[in-house]
């Protein structure tokens, strides 16, 4: 599972909200959208990558943007409340890494 998928695991009905309110655009905003309305069998990275035609670097890359990009929308710019945000509301300390 990747650390978006996490993140977004843990979102409450109105942070999922904020989430969706990103202000993304092409893969990112896919990415956003698969993230928020899962299928019932969950979200397999490979099929993923099949869907928006990604390598699995790319796909990194564009989780590691989407994830900071709401990390900064939840806690703001400042390092340190981004991780007492992380830690504090998402029951895995697995963001941290």
């Amino acid at each position: 599972m990747s650390l978006l998928t996490s993140f977004v695991s843990f979102l409450n009905e109105d942070e999922r909200k904020n989430f969706a309110g990103l202000p993304l655009s092409g893969k990112e905003k896919l990415l956003r959208d698969v993230h928020l309305h899962p299928d019932k069998n969950g979200i397999s990275k490979r099929d993923l990558l099949k869907q928006l035609n990604l390598s699995s670097s790319h796909f990194d890359k564009i989780s590691t943007l989407v994830l900071k990009k709401a990390y900064v929308r939840f806690a703001g710019e400042e390092k340190l409340s981004q991780l007492k945000r992380i830690t504090n509301n998402s029951g895995n300390p697995d963001f941290i890494y």
